[in-house]
């Protein structure tokens, strides 16, 4: 989904139509997996650590109805939804993602819409399943995560979007939550404290998992890089010091080296998983996806001046009925000689 400058520069609109946003990374995303990208690391270091997961069927039989619950959940937890929000919206082959509550709720409205340009994007499909899938409504799955007092909070919805008009009908919405087992009563309490809205009953299962995250190097320099930028958020960064106006990128994404592959690729893939004992379905979603996201490690002077080496990606994978991974990344910029 490229991008003109001088689509760049009509986008003063805070409610601007979805598919002519820069805060969003489109994906194409064979997997049945989400890919959120978070602009920090996923999950503190858990290597060893067992983290539990809850999940909860919410009660809510309309996205408007959903939409109010999360929101009022979102208030009871006083959990961030700007910055630190993420969230990724996705269906058979493609997906996007992007920052703040009010956009997640925003790309669930547009997602048809989007959906249909990024798929003429994409060759068409061969498999006959596939193809049979183009005649039917879109299933889709909506994920918004946020992280407060370390426990994170992932909201799923799944539901049905027609392909010619824009009836969306809802199907179920969930909340999981994912603590480390350390945690004690305290938080047992402030949970149930703030677990207590007329949508969210007993917890429906609670599964533990050890092993949960695949770090990813990418040494060579990259390629297919585009540039991203969070609409709303300029005024954080330094003033552009390069001619050429690129300098502000907040994050970049460049091809994934393992989408699709094949032979040594593919055996250089499951070697890394191997030695970080990850667990196996963040295969499938590594070879699913056809862009990575990072950030660009101490900013970066714009992708007409910059090469981005040494890109370092860590993929955290929920196995705990939610099908969720998290990504994020860093990468080194430097100045083209």
């Amino acid at each position: 989904m490229a991008m003109t400058d001088d689509d760049v520069q009509d986008l003063g609109d805070d409610h601007a139509p979805l598919i002519h946003r820069t805060d969003r990374i489109a994906l194409r995303n064979e997997s049945q997996t989400p890919v959120v990208f978070v602009d920090d690391d996923p999950l503190y270091d858990v290597e060893g650590e067992a983290i539990r997961h809850q999940h909860y069927e919410m009660e809510v039989t309309t996205l408007d109805e959903t939409e109010t619950a999360i929101r009022e959940i979102i208030d009871r937890f006083e959990a961030p939804t700007e910055r630190q929000f993420y969230y990724a919206v996705c269906s058979d082959r493609a997906q996007i993602c992007g920052n703040t509550l009010d956009d997640f709720f925003d790309a669930m409205e547009n997602f048809r819409v989007t959906y249909a340009d990024l798929d003429e994007q994409l060759p068409d499909p061969t498999d006959r399943v596939m193809q049979n899938r183009q005649q039917i409504p879109l299933e889709v799955t909506a994920v918004g995560v946020t992280e407060v007092s370390g426990i994170w909070l992932q909201f799923v919805t799944h539901f049905l979007a027609e392909r010619e008009t824009e009836q969306r009908h809802h199907s179920a919405t969930t909340l999981f939550l994912t603590t480390h087992t350390r945690q004690g009563p305290l938080i047992a309490q402030w949970l149930r404290d703030r677990l207590e809205h007329p949508s969210v009953g007993s917890p429906s299962a609670v599964s533990r998992q050890h092993h949960s995250q695949l770090s990813l190097s990418l040494k060579d320099p990259l390629t297919g890089v585009k540039a991203h930028r969070l609409v709303g958020y300029q005024q954080e960064l330094e003033p552009s010091s390069s001619a050429n106006g690129d300098a502000g990128i907040e994050y970049i994404s460049c091809h994934n080296p393992y989408y699709n592959a094949e032979g040594a690729k593919r055996s250089e893939l499951n070697q890394q998983i191997t030695d970080t004992i990850a667990p196996d379905e963040l295969r499938s979603v590594l070879l699913s996806i056809d862009r990575i996201p990072l950030r660009p490690r101490g900013g970066s002077l714009g992708l007409n001046v910059d090469q981005f080496v040494d890109g370092r990606s860590q993929f955290t994978y929920f196995n705990s009925g939610s099908g969720i991974a998290l990504a994020s990344g860093e990468v080194d910029p430097v100045k083209r000689k």
